[in-house]
Order: structure tokens, then C-alpha cells, then sequence
């Protein structure tokens, strides 16, 4: 199975395009590069001119607004600024993150000086892909994923996450096998498209005004769904809350 890696810059913002031209390259076999952001035209031209002098082509097409990129999930996210990173929502798969807080440089400035200030991000992207592969960096990464995704494919009990547009970022196996569905049909998907009544037989409060549970908030019920084939099954459901380190309430 192979590896997947997004670069994402945010809005008006090409780094995410210079990072995955320079991945393409280095990355080893099995590992599939993504992009994802917005840039003006100026930005785009003017990011394919730095890296024509580097001898690295960039494929503008393939740099994508976040929500048009592939729901079956990335291995690891790569964010290029602080700004991005501080923003960005729990990726499908829920990856590993790492921001690497480059200059977030816009479209300001004349021609001219966007041009050097993109050379220099463009030089600093260069040396950190080259770590990223030459230093081991990658797959100890991915094996730090693989790890936790190991564990929890492990245990017998359905462990399913949902943000607060109840748009689903983790599955594991045994969800796959009470629900009937493969996890890449529903990373990144509403859980009230993919399941008639929901995950919680509509009775929790994402189904209502979406109020955000308090941290220490956890709640146990009998609920009935319905699976993949339409069959009703009758499950307990625990429902747990989910913060960021920072305390910042992400999903549960």
C-alpha cells in the first residue's frame, strides 16, 4: 500500500506547489505527493519561473483547493506556515502534521521582489525535502502513523471520530465490520450521508444546534443504526470528546 504526503499552504500561497514538485522528485517509490491551497495567477507564474531555474517542472493543475483533494486520507500533512497550521482542520486518516513555518509572503511587492522572496522560500523548501528523505525522516514518520493505526485496528470496539460538521476523519476495522463500510467510502464524508439515522440514531446534540461538549463531557447510550446492507443493529455508544493539545476542541 503506498504512502501519501500533502503540502499545504492555505490561501494565497504557492509554497505547497514548489514542495510537492521537489517531493515528486526525491520520494521514493510507493509514495504518492499531493498539494493543496489557492494561489493568484502572479503567484503561479511566478513560482514555475523560480523553478525553472532549479530544472524542477511544476504541474500547476495539480494544486488544488483542500476540500478537491482525495477523501481516502494522507499517511503525513505538511503545513508551510503558521498561520495555515493553526487554521487547518483534522485531515482524513488523521495524519501526522508537521509545520514547517516558512515566510508567508502573499502577493505583495513588486514583481521583482516577489521573485526573490520566492526564490528564497523556494531554496528552503529544497532543504527540507532533501531532509525529509536523506535523514530518515519520512519513514519514521509513517511508522509512527502506522503505529497508532495498528493499535486501534487492534482492539475489538467501533472507534469512529467526526468533527463538528460531523464530517468523519477517523474509522477503524472494527467499524468497518459493524457498519459495512470500507474506511476510504467515509473519511471525509457527513455521517448523516453515509448512515440513514446517522451514527447516533440522530440523538446527539451534532443533530441539533451543534453545541461543542465540554471537555470533561462524556455520555453513554443505546442507540440503534442502520448498516451497508439496511440491516438495524442495536449498539451502546460512548461519545467522548476530543481536544487539541492547546485545548482547542476538535471533534469527538
Amino acid at each position: 500500500m503506498s504512502s501519501k504526503i500533502l503540502f499545504y499552504s492555505g490561501k494565497n500561497n504557492c509554497a505547497g506547489l514548489l514542495a510537492e514538485a521537489f517531493a515528486a522528485v526525491k520520494c521514493p517509490d510507493g509514495v504518492e505527493v499531493f498539494s493543496a491551497g489557492t494561489a493568484s495567477k502572479q503567484l503561479v507564474d511566478a513560482a514555475v519561473k523560480v523553478m525553472q531555474g532549479k530544472g524542477v517542472k511544476i504541474f500547476p493543475e495539480k494544486f488544488k483547493p483542500l476540500e478537491d483533494l482525495p477523501d481516502s486520507g494522507f499517511d503525513l500533512v505538511i503545513t508551510l506556515c503558521r498561520k495555515t497550521c493553526q487554521n487547518c482542520s483534522v485531515f482524513p486518516g488523521n495524519p501526522v502534521v508537521v509545520n514547517w513555518d516558512l515566510v508567508d509572503f502573499g502577493d505583495s511587492g513588486e514583481k521583482k521582489q516577489l521573485l526573490t522572496k520566492l526564490k528564497r522560500v523556494r531554496d528552503q523548501i529544497s532543504g527540507l525535502i532533501d531532509d525529509l528523505f536523506d535523514r530518515g525522516y519520512f519513514p519514521a514518520l509513517v511508522q509512527a502513523v502506522d503505529n497508532s493505526r495498528i493499535i486501534l485496528d487492534s482492539i475489538s470496539e467501533a472507534v469512529i471520530a467526526h468533527d463538528f460538521n460531523r464530517r468523519i476523519f477517523y474509522f477503524n476495522r472494527a467499524a468497518e465490520k459493524l457498519t459495512g463500510y470500507q474506511r476510504h467510502q467515509v473519511l471525509n464524508h457527513d455521517c448523516h450521508e453515509m448512515f440513514s439515522d446517522g451514527l447516533c440514531g440522530r440523538q446527539c446534540q451534532f443533530c441539533g444546534d451543534g453545541q461543542v461538549p465540554a471537555q470533561d463531557e462524556q455520555c453513554r447510550k443505546t442507540i440503534q443504526i442502520t448498516d451497508r446492507r439496511g440491516k438495524k443493529r442495536i449498539v451502546e455508544m460512548h461519545v467522548n470528546p476530543m481536544f487539541r493539545p492547546s485545548g482547542e476542541p476538535i471533534g469527538v
